[in-house]
């Protein structure tokens, strides 16, 4: 007989494998359809929800206060907390000696002497100004596009990290944004005594809307040629006031600001940095920027039928950072990223409009794409600290190992502002300090009050020194070696090494001068 192995009785695990994967896929299937019923409900819901300008600031509050205080005030914002705290003819005067036009200072003076100069109190200014622009730019853009797309667009700028960002920094920044939509809004309602208030507003805000100006103008002048030349003159008779001033002012840009030359690279950049901001990992960086500009090439795209009657909102979008481009190639590099924020917010505007007006298919793909980058850009900014480095480290040092004797020495404004800021008092600065990373005038020291004296004089008449050491390519020749002498001439007590980047060292010394 042929002997025969026996069958294996042990089953198939095929069928097993395929009910398991037949599983899966009908609870993914489930939730999938779960998910999307529930987003078209709320889709269909947000456009039936009535008194929307009182909801979406409530809700642009709520994510723009959070957090407001956790980071410490950077330079800019000790700058704007050091003028707050002068008296106004003082204010003014140190105003007139720096490059930005006098209207939030004034507000910062009013508020600050109201609710104190903590950091929530000097960023509340700029939070109401976030939370009126998500509401501007709703109506702006209902009175252009329609309803729908305003309420989207007003509900996607308030979850946009560098809307939030400039809610939650003492600069005017916010301010500007909802003055540029209220100046857009009342060009093309035809409100005409609203537009030259408006506009005077802004120019009294930032000297670089002045681009933004331009393209309101033409709006209007769409409307009533007449009418919008009058709406000028009266914006020119409120602004009048200031325009000597600012025209003094352009002499700190033509002698040399602090603004690098730009390359075509930088209009990218500053749309995502208008939008998404920039508390993304550098790895990241660029797949964020390609993703931003494909975005809006197919949303532009998508609208070209539309052009006529999204002209000005496109050409907020566009004329400003192009003229801005074209002037720091021919003049002075002013091509300043934050100053773009209008734009962006148009942009983020531009991508609402779009995603109301796509086919379902086309709106699912791109909510796809842009829902998670958003979710992604919120998670960075919130989980974030501030890339600034923290001066209050410094401060709290000094604070707790200074004798009465002691004396703060800085070969660098940006250091003398922010630590005099949470220990004043006590700080001198080098008297030849040219100012290439901030560009302050001698008139603007002295009205602010910042101490300048050389550091063998000090030294006289104090028997320690403590030395803030600050290396950037910004600082000039003369600063980095002054830094270098000063360290070799007097004995070091103690050192602190407080931060430390390819670009950047902040280091603090302990000296013994006598």
């Amino acid at each position: 007989m042929q002997n025969t192995l026996p069958h294996s009785t042990k089953p198939s695990t095929q069928p097993r494998l395929s009910r398991l994967l037949g599983s899966v896929w009908s609870f993914l299937w489930r939730s999938f359809r779960l998910v999307y019923a529930g987003c078209m409900r709320l889709w269909s819901g947000m456009f039936r929800l009535p008194f929307w300008s009182l909801w979406v600031c409530c809700f642009a509050l709520g994510v723009s206060i959070a957090g407001i205080g956790n980071d410490p005030l950077w330079y800019d914002e000790s700058f704007t907390a050091r003028l707050a705290r002068l008296d106004l003819p003082h204010m003014f005067t140190a105003i007139a000696g720096d490059v930005h036009p006098p209207l939030y200072y004034m507000i910062e003076w009013v508020t600050g002497h109201l609710f104190g100069y903590s950091e929530i109190a000097l960023r509340m200014p700029s939070l109401v100004f976030g939370v009126g622009g998500v509401a501007m730019l709703y109506h702006t853009v209902r009175s252009i596009a329609g309803d729908r797309e305003g309420r989207l667009a007003s509900l996607m700028w308030a979850m946009m990290p560098a809307g939030i960002n400039y809610a939650q920094e003492a600069r005017g920044y916010s301010l500007l944004v909802l003055l540029v939509f209220g100046g857009l809004y009342a060009a093309h309602k035809g409100r005409w005594r609203l537009l030259a208030v408006i506009v005077a507003a802004m120019l009294l805000t930032h000297n670089l809307s002045v681009f933004y100006s331009g393209v309101i103008g033409v709006v209007a002048a769409s409307k009533s040629l007449g009418r919008t030349i009058r709406a000028c003159f009266g914006a020119g008779v409120l602004y009048a006031p200031w325009a000597i001033v600012a025209f003094q002012q352009m002499q700190a840009v033509r002698s040399g600001f602090w603004i690098a030359p730009q390359t075509f690279g930088a209009i990218p950049y500053a749309l995502v940095y208008t939008t998404l901001f920039s508390r993304w990992p550098p790895a990241a960086a660029f797949s964020v920027i390609m993703l931003v500009c494909g975005l809006s090439a197919v949303a532009l795209w998508s609208l070209r039928s539309d052009f006529r009657k999204l002209a000005p909102l496109i050409a907020l979008v566009a004329v400003p950072p192009a003229a801005m481009f074209a002037v720091s190639a021919i003049w002075k590099p002013i091509f300043l990223d934050r100053g773009l924020l209008p734009s962006g917010a148009g942009m983020v505007a531009t991508w609402a409009i779009a995603l109301v007006r796509m086919r379902l298919p086309d709106r699912l793909t791109a909510a796809a794409i842009l829902a998670p980058v958003m979710v992604s850009g919120l998670i960075g900014f919130y989980g974030n600290v501030s890339n600034d480095f923290d001066w209050t480290a410094p401060a709290r040092i000094i604070r707790e190992n200074s004798q009465p004797c002691d004396a703060i020495y800085h070969a660098n404004v940006a250091s003398y502002i922010q630590i005099d800021g949470y220990y004043p008092g006590h700080s001198y600065l080098l008297p030849e300090a040219n100012d290439l990373s901030q560009s302050l005038t001698d008139q603007t020291k002295d009205a602010a009050g910042i101490r300048r004296d050389t550091l063998e004089h000090v030294a006289a008449s104090h028997c320690r020194v403590w030395f803030v050491y600050v290396s950037t390519p910004l600082i000039s020749d003369a600063e980095y070696r002054f830094s270098q002498d000063t360290l070799s001439s007097y004995p070091t007590i103690q050192r602190w090494d407080l931060y430390s980047t390819p670009l950047a060292t902040f280091k603090l010394y302990l000296l013994r001068v006598k």
